[in-house]
């Protein structure tokens, strides 16, 4: 039998808000994340209000550059939507969470690729790619309406290649 690797979760860096905050970023991540393949950013928190929040690579703000295809489930309906925009994941008055996985961030020789999942009122899926070959070196999450309320944690995790 044939035993293979398995990947484990680096914490690189983790901020847990002492007070609200419209945006978090995570940069230098050329320097600090060298040695992983993939990064895991892990949303736990809450906002001021029901809302979505975006990612943006290297500042990166044109969103027909971020492209995703979507499955919701609601309980009683099931969803599906392909879209053109920077919206990551969503964030409710009640504790909710996200997980954004990002393959071969570090890679220069193709687009990225990026699935994440969330709790919001339903539950959300996706994969989707940024359209650059660039390598990401930041990633700054903000919050379309209102705020991250203090005590939401936004963490970055490292998984070596």
């Amino acid at each position: 039998m044939e035993i293979m690797p398995t990947p484990t979760y680096t914490l690189i860096d983790s901020v847990t808000l002492a007070s609200s905050a419209s945006s978090v970023t995570f940069s230098s991540l050329d320097t600090i994340a060298a040695g992983y393949r993939d990064l895991v950013l892990v949303v736990t928190g809450t906002a001021s209000t029901n809302t979505f929040y975006r990612f943006r690579f290297n500042s990166d703000s044109t969103n027909t550059n971020y492209t995703y295809v979507q499955m919701i489930g609601t309980g009683t309906d099931a969803l599906s939507a392909a879209v053109n925009d920077a919206n990551a994941g969503s964030l409710t008055t009640a504790e909710s969470n996200s997980l954004i996985q990002i393959m071969d961030f570090a890679q220069t020789d193709k687009h990225k690729s990026y699935l994440y999942r969330n709790n919001f009122t339903s539950v959300r899926a996706a994969a989707g790619r940024w359209s650059n070959t660039a390598a990401i070196t930041s990633i700054q999450l903000a919050i379309n309406t209102g705020t991250f309320n203090a005590g939401s944690t936004l963490s970055i995790y490292g998984i070596a290649a």
